[in-house]
């Protein structure tokens, strides 16, 4: 046997953490995911398509992956954050239906301390490009011409 044969096969563990096999890597880490009070932007788009669309209410996981632009994995997340804090539960037992604990201006009470902004800045461009700068550039006709307009 070769010396990089044997290191091939050799199992590798550190920490207590990860352990590389041969042919397999597992990592301890990733299975265990502490729920944030702060929804996911997949959970508070479920949240607000219940709320503002049409009730999620005796929907499986499967049949909200056809309502909602996200992935059966990112689905299961989001009502596993949800499930956390008290406001669904899934009842059945093989196919799991959705089932919201609480409904309208209650949901909203008990949900808006944990919504995010949509907004992580706000930039003016006035700040950024002199108008001295825009006016000279030969790129763009518009942004001349609405400069033109502006001044």
């Amino acid at each position: 046997m070769s010396a990089t044969a044997g290191r091939a096969r050799s199992v590798f563990c550190r920490s207590r953490q990860i352990c590389i096999l041969p042919t397999l890597i597992i990592n301890r880490r990733s299975t265990k995911s502490e729920i944030k009070d702060l929804f996911y932007p997949s959970t508070q788009y479920i949240l607000l398509y219940h709320l503002q669309i049409e009730s999620l209410d005796g929907l499986s996981l499967k049949e909200l992956e056809d309502k909602v632009p996200y992935k059966y994995k990112t689905i299961a997340k989001s009502i596993k954050q949800l499930e956390a804090l008290g406001l669904v539960c899934l009842e059945g037992s093989r196919n799991k239906k959705l089932v919201f604990e609480l409904s309208g201006k209650e949901l909203w009470d008990n949900v808006s301390t944990n919504l995010i902004d949509p907004i992580k800045s706000i930039e003016y461009t006035s700040d950024v490009f002199p108008k001295v700068l825009l006016v000279e550039s030969q790129h763009c006709r518009i942004t001349q011409c609405l400069l033109l307009r502006m001044s």
